[in-house]
């Protein structure tokens, strides 16, 4: 069972170690300097802005007087939309002919309806970058909260006080989590006083961003020894883990807007960039990315041990671990050509020798099982369920 005090008071400790002194000045002042202008400065085309008047076509060629005096058509000696008068047609030639320039040439009854469907472009808005400069501001403070603790040796002591492993790292992320939301929800509401953002359903998911950006950076050092490793892994991997989710959700939500919220960190942060309309991708995204921080701060606290303590294994894991390498190792090979034979390649298919995947397959599983092996002296080697599952895949 979870005591607020205990929490409040291991997130207190935790900000002031961070942020008393001089050098703790430096945090807030870099999350000032970077947040407060894309607050307030004008970025494109604010909300309310008129909308700027459509582009010029420009034509060149045999351009007939009723088309050179239309609205919106610009004659260019060279370039742009080609017009070829020979005689019993007028030919345009162009990579794309303009709606009005369509109008144009085709008068008041067009002989040929076309109509062109297109999905339009929705690009997020500056509140994602507020979700994103926030977020990656902690890497720094969440590498050191449980890392840099370890290194003292004063994690030994946190962890043989009263205070449960939940308790404590619930409290470090709460700390820096807080700090985070702190950030972009100032920063958005500058944004939105200045008249730069309207209020709306991206506000729902944007507190979610950085509270999952924390959790998943506790869970990355929470084996790590020393300050300059935990800082070395999240800032590796965090940075990665919020544009790979970000951009991978922005794809899927081309698709559909659901399916991109629906993915853990990513969906949260392209929502809360105002990408798409109505409530239910924010709250998708809000509900997703919220499991996914209360189990990644669960798993970090079952797995918070002392530096040293044995790791502990998980044959169900380990099992899935295996069947999975196992698989990609045995199929890459075969799926891979068929998938490029699908694509409009069929004749690197047809040269494949038949027993050329499965055997680069299974050199792939006995290299990898292998390198486990002789690394025996620091990690575990292999247990028998990811043998098991590395066997599987055969199947």
């Amino acid at each position: 069972m979870l005591r607020p005090r205990r929490v409040i008071a291991i997130a207190r400790r935790d900000l002031v170690l961070e942020l008393s002194g001089r050098r703790g000045l430096a945090l807030p002042i870099v999350t000032t300097l970077l947040l407060g202008p894309l607050a307030g400065l004008r970025l494109g085309r604010d909300p309310g802005d008129a909308q700027a008047p459509p582009p010029a076509v420009r034509v060149s060629g045999d351009v007939p007087a009723s088309l050179a005096d239309a609205p919106g058509v610009t004659v260019v000696p060279a370039g742009g939309v080609e017009l070829i008068d020979d005689g019993d047609a007028l030919r345009v030639r162009g990579s794309d002919v303009p709606p009005a320039l369509r109008r144009a040439l085709d008068g008041p009854s067009p002989a040929v309806t076309v109509t062109v469907r297109s999905t339009p472009l929705v690009l997020p808005g500056r509140t994602l970058t507020l979700a994103l400069v926030a977020s990656s501001i902690l890497t720094s403070a969440v590498s050191a909260s449980i890392a840099g603790e370890r290194g003292r040796k004063t994690l030994e002591t946190l962890l043989a006080s009263s205070a449960t492993r939940h308790e404590i790292v619930i409290g470090k992320w709460a700390a820096w989590t807080g700090y985070g939301v702190l950030a972009a929800s100032l920063a958005s509401a500058g944004a939105i006083a200045a008249g730069r953002v309207d209020p709306g359903w991206w506000m729902l998911p944007l507190p979610l961003v950085p509270a999952c950006t924390v959790a998943l950076g506790l869970y990355l050092v929470r084996r790590a020894a020393d300050l300059v490793g935990g800082a070395t892994v999240s800032m590796r991997v965090l940075p990665a883990a919020l544009g790979i989710s970000g951009i991978a959700a922005w794809i899927l939500g081309r698709t559909d807007p659901l399916l991109g919220a629906a993915l853990p960190l990513g969906g949260a942060l392209v929502a809360a960039g105002g990408t798409w309309a109505g409530p239910a991708p924010a709250l998708i995204a809000a509900a997703t990315t919220g499991l996914t921080t209360a189990w990644l701060l669960d798993r970090t606290a079952r797995d918070l041990e002392q530096e040293g303590a044995p790791r502990e294994r998980f044959g169900v894991w380990a099992f899935v671990q295996g069947s999975l390498f196992g698989a990609f190792a045995w199929n890459a090979p075969v799926l891979g050509p068929l998938l490029w034979a699908a694509a409009g390649n069929p004749v690197l298919t047809a040269e494949l020798p038949a027993a050329a995947g499965p055997l680069a397959g299974a050199l792939a599983l006995i290299a990898w099982v292998a390198t486990a092996w002789a690394r025996r002296a620091t990690d575990p080697p292999p247990s028998a369920a990811t043998w098991a599952g590395g066997l599987a895949a055969f199947a």
